[in-house]
């Protein structure tokens, strides 16, 4: 594919670690404060298990984007 920018072009990805017991303690508590309830199938560990979908996703920036300029995460 040619690239015909004439700017760079930045990746941004939001990403977050699911697993991590600071940013679960900080969801809770967010939640908490705005009266939110959780069905438990939505909080299940299996829906934030790694399955190294952000690797394959750079590697596919890296084979397929290579004119991508900065990749922020």
């Amino acid at each position: 594919m040619e690239n015909n920018f004439t700017f760079p072009i930045d990746l941004v990805y939001l990403w977050v670690d699911g697993s991590d017991p600071k940013w679960i303690a900080k969801k809770n508590v967010a939640l908490t404060a705005m009266g939110k309830s959780v069905h438990n199938s939505a909080i299940n560990s299996g829906r934030f298990q790694d399955n190294d979908e952000l690797k394959f996703s750079l590697r596919s920036v890296q084979k397929y984007l290579p004119w991508i300029n900065h990749i922020y995460i």
